[in-house]
């Protein structure tokens, strides 16, 4: 038997804006696994509350009700709209908190949401077109599943999706085939003279992405969120868009003293490969045009290569995209810290990196 929320969490202590989003809405349903560590909350509203704020009312919960133990609450909302709404009215109103989301669920799935032409020739048809890329024709049945889920089972609305894809333009932001990436790599060292020129190259990284060059100082971890530090090298696993103050680069002759005394690996995280940790927001590669300071990308490692130069220090180069553009990195690495670094550092392991 469901009961209105406010009801089943008598105690809960919400901003004014969703007390009124929940003020008719019901609790029809609570579950839990076997040992109580995750908690489902059934929810059934008669009118639209955006997903950001449905991980607000989940946040509280945590936090409020469930103090100091490790819960882990996840809201299933369902939605009882009027009968103005259909599937196209319901996206003008609803479609950002889709897109919110899906980047939540999957960054992929997001960006062909994001990139594709929408178009409803009918109030229930709805037309997407997508360029014809290898990740639309292998995620396009995800998305249309998850859009479905949307808008069928949450929000009780008839839809038909109809797919078409396009050949993709000429972009120099879209470079992902394997061979195109090798070349660039390949032209980048060239030009670059990276072999005769390591003496002059004494900041610790370059990043190259095209025409785009930032001698900016690296840092890199495995795909989790961590607290960030300025002025130093790592590497991360991880899947937001601050540009930071440029850093006052130091004489080289006190970079490198400073440096090479320190150790690669300055946190006790173990998701972090090389340098300190770091927990900044995200840039698709994409809008980084120019010397812009500090920015923090992350994507998949799609090519890894190493050059072993002089004074014991080998320079790794790999290629990572987040697919709206792909950068090569290089790192400049002691010989003994190698293998710790290229453990981390994979074709096909997702990073995030500063």
């Amino acid at each position: 038997m469901s009961k209105v929320f406010g009801e089943v969490f008598p105690s809960l202590q919400l901003d004014n804006e969703l007390k009124k989003l929940l003020e008719t809405a019901e609790v029809t349903k609570i579950s839990a696994n076997h040992d109580h560590s995750h908690i489902r909350i059934y929810l059934l509203a008669e009118r639209l509350i955006f997903k950001s704020n449905i991980w607000k009312i989940e946040e509280a919960i945590a936090k409020q009700i469930f103090a100091g133990q490790d819960i882990n609450v996840k809201i299933i909302e369902k939605f009882k709209l009027s009968e103005q709404y259909n599937a196209q009215s319901l996206t003008d109103i609803y479609f950002d908190s889709i897109l919110e989301e899906l980047n939540d669920y999957s960054v992929l799935e997001y960006n062909l949401l994001r990139t594709a032409k929408k178009k409803f020739d009918k109030p229930n048809h709805l037309l997407l077109t997508l360029e014809e890329t290898i990740i639309a024709k292998t995620r396009t049945n995800e998305l249309i599943e998850f859009l479905e889920k949307v808008y069928c089972e949450r929000c009780g609305m008839d839809l038909i999706i109809q797919v078409e894809y396009v050949q993709p333009k000429e972009s120099k932001y879209r470079k992902n085939a394997e061979e195109q990436i090798r070349l660039e790599v390949q032209q980048i060292v060239e030009r670059t003279g990276i072999l005769q020129k390591e003496e002059g190259e004494d900041a610790a990284v370059e990043t190259v992405n095209a025409k785009k060059t930032q001698d900016e100082i690296l840092t890199v971890k495995k795909d989790t969120t961590n607290s960030a530090d300025s002025n130093t090298a790592k590497i991360a696993k991880n899947d937001g868009n601050t540009a930071k103050e440029k850093p006052k680069f130091e004489k080289k002759g006190e970079f490198r003293r400073r440096f090479e005394k320190d150790s690669m690996k300055k946190s006790d995280n173990p998701d972090v490969i090389y340098g300190r940790d770091f927990d900044d927001e995200v840039m698709e590669i994409a809008k980084i045009d120019g010397p812009i300071g500090e920015v923090t990308i992350r994507g998949k490692i799609l090519t890894v290569d190493t050059r072993e130069i002089r004074n014991e220090r080998t320079i790794i180069i790999f290629t990572i995209t987040d697919f709206t553009d792909t950068m090569v990195v290089k790192v400049f690495a002691h010989n003994e810290d190698l293998k710790d670094i290229l453990s981390g550092i994979k074709g096909g392991s997702f990073v995030r990196l500063k």
